[in-house]
């Protein structure tokens, strides 16, 4: 089985996720903010990760992409609800 790490505060999207993997065959870890998606990347083995970059409470919007990448060489899928800018 496939173990999957998505970090992403909005627990409906992380459901969402989970509901959506689970049956594809892969096993679906959620944490719901910075320090718990950190600590469970060192702590456990995946074959990616999923990270929304927007997490309100980290020092700067890739601060945990920088903790996890300095200890890790999993995959990471950053995911963001941030705007984008246009120019016209």
């Amino acid at each position: 089985m496939i173990n999957i790490l998505v970090v992403d505060h909005d627990r409906n999207l992380g459901q969402l996720l989970s509901e959506f993997l689970n049956p594809q065959g892969f096993r679906v870890d959620l944490a719901y903010d910075r320090e718990t998606g950190i600590r469970m990347a060192m702590d456990r083995s995946y074959s990616l990760i999923i990270v929304d970059v927007l997490l309100p409470e980290g020092d700067n919007d890739f601060s945990v992409l920088q903790h996890i990448r300095s200890r890790s060489s999993t995959p990471i899928l950053v995911l963001t609800t941030r705007p984008t800018m246009r120019t016209e």
